[in-house]
């Protein structure tokens, strides 16, 4: 599901609410082009009407969310959105809610910890291993605390398999340089 701007012209020059996908794909593109201007309470409402619609397709066991800062009202390359913080955070609201229901929340306990990990690395920020009291303590336990200590579970990984595994990653990505140079 995309929203975005479109207007003739504009890169990607792509995203009209008719490009669907093809063959086995069609209709799991979705696209929602918006004009110059969208508010805060008309984005928030196209997004919850696209999102629950989606849900309800799709039933994903995996949601990822992409959020580009040129549709913020303040962008300096006025990417003609209208966009406040407020109306991106009802948003990804919406999302979290929508995914809390569907997608699998077996791994809820190890999902706090990992993705406070992530976004303070993202935005260089050093945290103490051990979890200070808040209203979500309890998703960080049984030992409240950024650590994930290894198994004792075996590994299958064998060396030689897992080099060759690489080479042909690596191989291929340079034929794809290659084919894109044509």
């Amino acid at each position: 599901v995309s929203f975005h701007y479109r207007a003739d012209g504009f890169f990607p020059g792509s995203g009209d609410s008719d490009d669907i996908g093809a063959g086995p794909g069609r209709f799991a593109s979705v696209n929602v082009p918006l004009k110059e201007g969208v508010s805060d309470a008309q984005f928030a409402a196209s997004f919850a009407a696209v999102i629950d619609a989606a849900f309800e397709a799709f039933d994903p066991g995996a949601v990822v969310c992409q959020c580009g800062a040129d549709a913020l009202a303040t962008d300096e390359f006025k990417i003609f959105f209208n966009l406040t913080l407020t109306g991106y955070l009802d948003c990804v609201k919406l999302l979290l809610q929508s995914a809390g229901r569907c997608c699998s929340g077996r791994w809820r306990r190890l999902s706090f910890p990992l993705w406070t990990a992530i976004t303070a690395l993202a935005v260089g920020v050093d945290l103490d291993k051990d979890i200070p009291e808040h209203s979500f303590f309890s998703q960080y336990g049984p030992d409240f605390c950024l650590d994930v200590t290894p198994s004792l579970k075996r590994n299958l990984n064998d060396s030689t398999e897992l080099r060759l595994l690489v080479e042909s990653a690596v191989e291929n990505l340079k034929r794809l340089a290659e084919a894109l140079q044509l």
